[in-house]
C-alpha cells in the first residue's frame, strides 16, 4: 500500500469514528446504517483492512441523507452537520431506550 493509500484509509477511519461518535452510533448501528457488518467496521477503523469503493459510496450516501457531508482534500478532512444531523443527535440523546441499562429512568 502506498503512502497516499494509507493516508486515505486513515482519513476514512477518522471520518467513521468521528461521525459515529457525533451521532451516537456504535459500530453495530453504523454497520447497519451503511449495509455492512460490525467486524468490517471495526477492521476499517483500526486500519486492519481498507474500505472498498462500493461501501465508501454507500457510507457517503447514507450520511448525506442524515445531513452529514464529508469534504476531503490534500489538506485534510472536514465534516459538515446540517440541521437534520443535529436533530438526529438530539432525538437519540433524549431517547431513554438508547441509554445504558444502569442509566435508564
Amino acid at each position: 500500500m502506498t503512502t497516499t493509500e494509507k493516508k486515505k484509509q486513515v482519513r476514512i477511519a477518522l471520518v467513521m469514528r468521528s461521525v459515529r461518535s457525533a451521532i451516537g452510533y456504535n459500530q453495530v448501528q453504523f454497520a447497519e446504517l451503511i449495509g455492512s457488518s460490525k467486524p468490517t467496521i471495526a477492521r476499517i477503523e483500526t486500519l486492519e483492512m481498507p474500505m472498498n469503493g462500493e461501501l465508501y459510496t454507500r457510507m457517503v450516501e447514507q450520511l448525506e441523507e442524515l445531513g452529514i457531508k464529508i469534504d476531503s482534500d490534500q489538506d485534510g478532512v472536514s465534516l459538515h452537520f446540517d440541521e437534520r444531523a443535529v436533530t438526529l443527535l438530539q432525538d437519540r440523546l433524549q431517547d431513554a431506550t438508547l441509554r445504558r441499562p444502569d442509566r435508564k429512568k
